[in-house]
């Protein structure tokens, strides 16, 4: 017995949702309001309240440097992310293979990370950076690598 029409037409949904809305999430990332200052404010309070005695002894520049690595590591998680969403929308939710999935996650959530830069360009108080994108590229394909050897063991096993 299958499952009801809705029940179907919700779980091929969900999946597309969920991706959209990350889509949406980084691209409110992309604001002003998420800039580096912005950003180095955020970490320095929470330093401060988490790790007094470490925020008391950083120098200016190494909270700077502190500030880069957490939003280059941002930047690779959350691309990382889009693509497991992405990978999971081709999938369950259009209904291709596992393979096509794959590929189209990664140009999908490639071009997206170029598109995001170049929005970038059109904020006041932000800038587009080709390094952002291959740190965005890379998360992609970390995670399209972790999907692929996910199949080599299954298969392995069967």
């Amino acid at each position: 017995m299958s499952a009801p029409a809705g029940t179907r037409r919700r779980k091929r949904l969900v999946p597309l949702l969920l991706w959209l809305l990350w889509m949406g999430l980084i691209f409110h990332f992309s604001s002003v309001e998420w800039s580096g200052q912005r950003t180095g404010s955020m970490l320095e309070a929470l330093l401060a309240q988490w790790f007094p005695s470490l925020a008391q002894r950083l120098t200016e520049s190494q909270l700077e440097a502190l500030n880069f690595v957490v939003r280059k590591l941002a930047h690779f998680t959350e691309y990382g992310i889009l693509m497991l969403l992405g990978y999971w929308a081709f999938g369950r939710g259009l209904g291709y293979a596992p393979q096509p999935a794959w590929r189209y996650a990664i140009w999908t959530s490639i071009a997206y990370a170029i598109f995001d830069e170049l929005h970038q360009l059109t904020v006041p108080g932000r800038t587009g950076n080709g390094l952002d994108v291959l740190i965005d590229a890379a998360g992609v394909l970390f995670v399209a690598y972790l999907i692929r050897r996910r199949w080599s063991r299954l298969g392995a096993s069967q």
